[in-house]
């Protein structure tokens, strides 16, 4: 839209809504004291109080109080009341008048409204009149509650006798110990910044917002979609195209009209009304438009309607009105124009009306003054000063009992509210889970879970991560009886399933390693713990009655084939297995190498021959790959199931990690959550065919001053305390990202945040790619791994693309990327 257009559709509309009501009034704040001044539809005196932005207190006329009278008006009067008294007057005792000399008689004067939070009248109840010590009409009045023990009154102070001890913190003004409040990793992101992440927004959220940690961790939270036609620029949504009051256009071609968009139709018109308030253009003098054509004949053209008629358009955004205009050939002829209602209105039967609004409200007014409304509550509720339905319930303290669904109420009021049948009510507060344990579950003593977390009893661990049916030695929560010891055991990783029992508690464990590493002085293949223990699983008496635990193992067969060690012949038997030999399965294999490998049953196996002895029918799929640090990744085999028996086909991931093929980088994305499903590159990473992007660390942000801000877009602070160009240099330099800005020594004032935008290319050592650092302060003061003299004036480049001003990408002889120049 140009420049004249869009003054012209402005100053129609000021026109349309008939601009001020009272144009003539003077100007708050200006010398002219004898004028009045403009206050919503009228003009009041120029001499009444405006410093309302100051929070002052300020005169609010009141109709009741005669003001300037004339001199024709004033007569002899008595005084109603005392020079410096104040009486206090309105809603919650929020305002007062002043006892002042009006016209010789000391008069109330009009009301004065107290400014500032909790501000209330000083003297008290309406009506209460007394002289205020220091003239202090206003005071602050306590938030406290009866019960809270801390936390800010309202006016300064704090609420409670005695405040939190020094271990304590207030959380919900009532004292609550403190916790471990360390911030995982630093901040990495400042309070209101946001990040564009395609047509989302990630917001920086303090991730203790809802805890009783004092400090702030700030972190980048779930992502926000932004609205139809709507995308993310420069870190906030806005509308990719037009942008109306109400809404955003799906295409450039649409313009405003009133609060909406609006879409110009000509067709084949070469002139008239646009139907969006515009022209399709205009005829030459002499000429005059004549159903969307230019007629010079000279003949006047007939009237289009009759003048007055109102129509309203399709989308209710205006109207079509019938006016006179000028015309070539008479003084004037009708036609028809397309007017915009204002903001907030809407066209109904011809006139702009008020548009009613019940976005998110559930009750009350629809805003208009034809009385309106955007629903009504059941009885019992109440409309809020928000819209929203309320049950009114009087805080009384007798708890009922949701029976069903086990949650408590304060009582019978609010479980109706919640909707719960009367039925389902029962008195007295639900039974917590704590309730429902038996003595031998409290009286257990230490228990380990499977969290890793010692709790006081069986009880205790039942109700925190288990659930009200597990039983005290059938819990699938419990790791074993006592407190929770170290794992020192790393050869567990990966071992397969050989299942032993332990004959003190009587719990299954997934290994003898697995078992032993709960002590961390044993010797996993010299340990006299060992002799506590029996291969083969633990007798259940509710899947096997009538078995014991005597330990003399056997060796079965599961459908013939499949062998697997059994306690004794009585657990063999229950399971249905044939007897093999005495003894464990395969115990010929341990004396072979550990060489892991995974089965077409997609278990693991210790070797070639524990897989062909437990199940001949098994085919070996591949050996299990190794990690960089030597530890086998057997969550390929177990969980994920990819088949790597072929060549490998490596992949690199959005956490520029190498892959054994895309299968492998998709398992590993739904078991971390770190990487996206698709390959960043079908390559190795930080190779010519997948080097690291050269152009992250120095990109400039349009608007940004000559001074570089500390944002997330020009660059990130490794885990090593060294400050990269972005993600993908820091892993490849051996570190991980601990916050996505400089870190805090780079951006000091007294280090590189002054420095200007001029970029250098640096390479990292034994990299074959280059990238871009917004200047050569950084390299040399803020990363001890790159020194300055490994960079060149000017971007990183792959392609003349990512150059700027003309620039062209020259390659720079052994590397992959070139430079800017």
């Amino acid at each position: 839209m140009n420049n004249f257009l869009r003054f012209t559709i402005i100053s129609f509309l000021f026109v349309l809504v008939g601009g001020s009501a009272c144009g003539a009034c003077s100007s708050p704040g200006t010398d002219n004291s004898d004028k009045d001044i403009c206050a919503g539809d009228a003009c009041l005196a120029g001499d009444i109080e405006t410093e309302t932005s100051t929070g002052k207190d300020v005169d609010i006329p009141d109709p009741d109080v005669p003001e300037d009278k004339g001199a024709e008006e004033q007569v002899a009067c008595e005084d109603e009341c005392e020079e410096g008294e104040i009486q206090c007057d309105g809603d919650e005792v929020t305002k007062y008048r002043q006892c002042k000399e009006q016209d010789g008689c000391l008069q109330w004067s009009s009301k004065a409204l107290c400014f500032g939070d909790n501000m209330v009248c000083a003297c008290g109840a309406v009506g209460e009149v007394c002289i205020p010590a220091a003239e202090e009409y206003c005071t602050c009045q306590h938030i406290c509650e009866e019960g809270w023990e801390c936390g800010p009154d309202g006016c300064g102070g704090e609420c409670g006798d005695v405040g939190c001890g020094d271990d304590e913190l207030c959380v919900d003004h009532m004292c609550v110990e403190d916790v471990n409040c360390e911030c995982p990793g630093g901040h990495e992101c400042a309070e209101f910044e946001t990040q564009c992440n395609g047509a989302e927004v990630l917001p920086c959220m303090n991730i203790y917002a809802d805890s009783a940690c004092p400090d702030k961790c700030w972190k980048f939270g779930d992502s926000e979609l932004c609205g139809e036609f709507q995308t993310c620029l420069f870190d906030e949504c806005t509308c990719e195209f037009t942008e109306c009051p109400t809404e955003c256009c799906p295409s450039t071609d649409h313009v405003c009209l009133g609060d909406g968009c609006c879409m110009p139709d000509c067709g084949v018109d070469v002139c008239g009304d646009d139907g969006c308030g515009g022209s399709c253009g205009e005829c030459d003098d002499g000429c005059f438009c004549s159903g969307g054509e230019c007629d010079c004949s000279g003949t006047c053209p007939a009237d289009e309607c009759d003048v007055g008629i109102k129509i309203c358009t399709a989308d209710k955004q205006g109207f079509i009105e019938c006016v006179p205009l000028p015309d070539p050939c008479t003084d004037s002829y009708v036609k028809a124009l397309a007017q915009a209602c204002p903001s907030g209105t809407e066209c109904i039967d011809g006139d702009c009306q008020c548009k009613p609004n019940c976005t998110g409200k559930e009750c009350g007014s629809d805003g208009c003054d034809g009385g309106g409304t955007c629903g009504e509550c059941q009885e019992g509720w109440s409309c809020s000063e928000e819209g929203l339905c309320e049950c009114t319930c009087e805080d009384i303290d007798n708890q009922v009992c949701d029976i069903p669904n086990g949650v408590s109420y304060p009582n019978v009021c609010e479980a109706t509210c919640a909707g719960v049948p009367a039925e389902d009510i029962g008195k007295g507060a639900c039974p917590t889970c704590e309730d429902l344990c038996s003595e031998d579950e409290t009286g257990s003593g230490e228990i380990c879970a499977v969290d890793g977390t010692t709790y006081p009893d069986f009880c205790q661990l039942k109700c925190a991560i288990g659930n009200q049916d597990c039983e005290l030695g059938d819990c699938d929560q419990v790791k074993y009886a006592g407190a929770c010891k170290p794992d020192n055991c790393d050869i567990c990783d990966g071992e397969e399933f050989d299942p032993v029992c332990n004959l003190d508690d009587m719990i299954t464990y997934y290994s003898k390693c697995d078992f032993l590493s709960c002590y961390p002085d044993c010797d996993p293949d010299n340990c006299e713990l060992a002799s506590n223990i029996c291969k083969g699983e633990c007798p259940n008496e509710v899947e096997c009655p009538g078995c014991t635990a005597d330990c003399e193992p056997v060796c079965g067969l599961l459908g013939g084939v499949v062998r697997k060690t059994y306690m004794n012949d009585c657990m063999l038997n229950c399971e249905g297995a044939d007897f093999y030999e005495d003894g464990d399965c395969c115990v010929h294999c341990d004396n072979e190498a550990l060489d892991w490998l995974c089965g077409s049953d997609y278990k693991v196996y210790d070797n070639q021959c524990k897989l062909t002895c437990k199940d001949p029918a098994l085919d070996p799929l591949y050996l299990i790959p190794q990690n960089p640090d030597g530890s086998y990744y057997t969550e390929v085999c177990e969980i994920c199931q990819v088949d790597l028996s072929g060549e490998p086909e490596e992949v690199c991931g959005d956490n520029y990690q190498t892959y054994y093929n895309a299968d492998a980088l998709t398992c590993a994305s739904e078991q971390s959550g770190d990487v996206g499903a698709e390959p960043k590159c079908d390559a190795e990473c930080f190779t010519p065919d997948c080097p690291c992007p050269p152009s992250t660390g120095g990109l400039v942000i349009p608007g940004a001053s000559a001074g570089l801000p500390d944002t997330g877009q020009r660059g990130v602070c490794g885990a090593d305390g060294a400050t990269y160009a972005n993600k993908c240099e820091a892993i490849f330099m051996g570190t991980t990202v601990a916050s996505n800005k400089w870190c805090d020594a780079c951006s000091a004032e007294d280090t590189c945040m002054g420095e200007v935008y001029d970029p250098v290319c640096c390479v990292p050592p034994g990299a074959a790619f280059g990238v871009t650092y917004p200047n050569g302060c950084i390299p040399q003061k803020c990363n001890p791994n790159l020194g300055i003299g490994e960079c060149d004036k000017g971007r990183c480049c792959l392609v003349d693309g990512d150059c700027q001003d003309g620039e062209t990408c020259n390659p720079v002889e052994g590397l992959v990327s070139g430079v800017c120049e």
